[in-house]
Parts: structure tokens; sequence; C-alpha cells
């Protein structure tokens, strides 16, 4: 049928390929988190966003949670840690973040952050 459309579709698509002999993985990295203080009670949310270089997403983990803290995938490859502290958190808490390349797990990058929380 000479009257139907010509239709087409076009993807572009990226494709990364790590050559052993030729290239070097590079550890990913986590984009710079600041300290935060936060009161007892209050929700608090902090999008950790980690960066490889080859563009491929890294694993994401946090050391030592505390405890009724969540770390949501965001399905965008970042995730977002959450906690509501309770009187009994007050002060300071170390949070370490981890990234873990995806391709080569020994590849990982970290960072701490203080979180100081303050009683209501």
């Amino acid at each position: 049928d000479t009257d139907a459309p010509d239709l087409q579709n076009s993807v572009d698509i990226k494709v990364f390929v790590l050559d052993p002999l030729t290239s070097e993985n590079q550890p990913p990295y986590i984009e710079t988190l600041e300290n935060h203080t936060i009161s007892v009670g209050e929700l608090f949310e902090l999008r950790v966003i980690p960066v490889d270089p080859e563009n491929i997403v890294p694993d994401l983990y946090i050391m030592f949670p505390p405890r009724e803290s969540l770390f949501d995938d965001n399905l965008d490859g970042t995730r977002t840690f959450k906690w509501t502290p309770k009187q009994s958190d007050t002060g300071n808490i170390d949070l370490t973040f981890i990234a873990r390349d995806a391709v080569n797990p020994e590849l990982t990058s970290e960072q701490t952050i203080v979180i100081t929380v303050e009683a209501k």
C-alpha cells in the first residue's frame, strides 16, 4: 500500500565495553554529602547519588544504618536515606555510604557524614 506512512523508530544505544587489556575501570564515587542537624521526631531524608566514570550504575550501601531507618532504591541509580530519630538517638550519628563498582566489586569509595540529632 503506497499510501501507508513510512513508520520508523530510532533509538540511540550507548554500549560501554571495558577491555581489560587496554582500559582501566575507575572506581565510582558519591556526590558530595553534607553534615546535617535534625530534631527528634522529624523525618529526615537524604538522596545519595553515586557516579561511575564508565556510566555503569554502581551498587550503593550504608554501613551500620540507624535502627528503623530505610535506604530506598529510587530505581534511577540513586537511593534515599529516610529516618525519624527518637529521643534515644540524640547526639552525633556517623553515616558511611559506600559505592561499589558493578564491574569490579573491589573498586569502592565511601563518604561519611555526621547527623546531629537534637532533642525537642
